[in-house]
């Protein structure tokens, strides 16, 4: 196991939502460990890519991983692909975000801090949102700016700090290579060459899965999040893809009308692969080339729909949340908002003054 340099423990409460774990932060240093920017007129490699927490923890090694720290840092918002940071006099912090099927997702904050040279056994894929990250890979320096993608391969040993005095942030998606593995059907892991990615659309739709971190992973969502992170780093990697194959109608119909039926229950990928007759990747795939959208989202639209009907009837919102089949009403109030731009409490004054304005304004019979 690896030891950090410096452990810090944070009594700070985590944000709303967010789970805090005890991790194994590989060699993580305190101070002035900012490397030199390089020279004008040199070419470093651009990309960062301290994914720090490893997805074996250890509580001995930091017991709250919301560790606090000093921070000077001082700055404006940034909005990079959905992904809004507002930064100012800030703490050094680490959140986690809900973590399953071996898939992690973190956000994190460093200007005090840095990352001693370390290892994943996962793909590590982040994306910078705030200030300049620089690390070592590969033997080279690079360097990470704000709405750049970058891919760190299993085994692939790194360090990462801050590439200038205010510090960086950046969220980073873990994911198991097996699982990305068997989202390519068995064939060979890709690899990206140059660590750093502009958000070209190959790109972009894995750093659409870091937008939410706080989003609780499921079956479903789990294959869905391998297939893009699979096809995406296929696409990155200059690999010729292979031809897309005829859309399986009649399965993603078959799952489509399952889920519609049974949006208030959580389907699992297994079902779903009996119901279409193949596997969950398959499904994944072909469900949005058919449909423009994942199995997961849209059973979430599903029951959106079906709570904005129990609102509009005049169930209250908790009551409306667990009709729908949402965990509780704080997750259909994401969800509501996502769909229509509006809460759920907002939706129901506007709609209902609409409903009261119609009624006065129709002449009774």
């Amino acid at each position: 196991m690896i030891t950090p340099a410096l452990s810090t423990t944070s009594t700070r409460p985590a944000a709303p939502g967010a789970s805090t774990k005890a991790a194994t932060l590989p060699q993580f240093r305190a101070g002035s460990a900012r490397p030199a920017l390089s020279a004008p007129g040199t070419t470093a490699a651009v990309q960062a890519a301290p994914g720090a927490a490893t997805r074996h923890r250890h509580p001995s090694v930091m017991g709250g991983i919301e560790s606090s720290l000093t921070d000077t840092a001082n700055g404006r918002g940034i909005d990079v692909g959905g992904l809004k940071r507002v930064r100012g006099q800030r703490s050094d912090s680490i959140r986690f975000g809900p973590s399953a099927y071996g898939i992690e997702r973190l956000e994190v904050y460093l200007s005090t801090c840095a990352f001693e040279p370390h290892r994943h056994d996962t793909y590590a894929i982040g994306m910078t949102t705030a200030g300049i990250q620089t690390f070592h890979y590969r033997g080279s320096r690079h360097t990470c700016l704000p709405g750049q993608l970058h891919v760190l391969h299993p085994d692939e040993a790194h360090d990462g700090a801050a590439g200038t005095d205010t510090g960086f942030g950046y969220r980073i998606l873990y994911i198991p290579p097996e699982l990305v593995r068997e989202a390519l059907s068995g064939r060979a892991l890709p690899f990206v060459g140059d660590p750093i990615q502009p958000l070209v659309p190959a790109a972009g739709r894995i750093a659409s899965l870091l937008s939410d971190i706080d989003e609780p992973i499921n079956e479903l969502s789990s294959a869905e999040i391998a297939v893009a992170v699979a096809d995406g780093l296929v696409s990155l990697s200059g690999c010729p893809e292979r031809r897309p194959a005829a859309i399986n109608v009649r399965a993603v119909e078959l799952a489509r009308d399952y889920l519609a039926a049974h949006a208030r229950e959580q389907t699992s990928a297994s079902v779903l692969e009996k119901i279409a007759g193949t596997d969950r990747f398959t499904i994944a795939r072909h469900f949005r080339w058919a449909f423009g959208t994942s199995p997961d989202r849209y059973r979430t639209s599903r029951r959106v729909a079906l709570a904005r009907a129990a609102i509009e009837s005049g169930q209250s919102l908790a009551e409306a949340a667990s009709e729908a089949g949402f965990a509780d009403q704080s997750h259909m109030t994401r969800q509501f908002k996502r769909t229509y731009g509006l809460t759920p409490g907002r939706w129901r004054a506007i709609t209902g003054d609409s409903s009261r304005t119609t009624g006065a304004s129709t002449p009774r019979q």
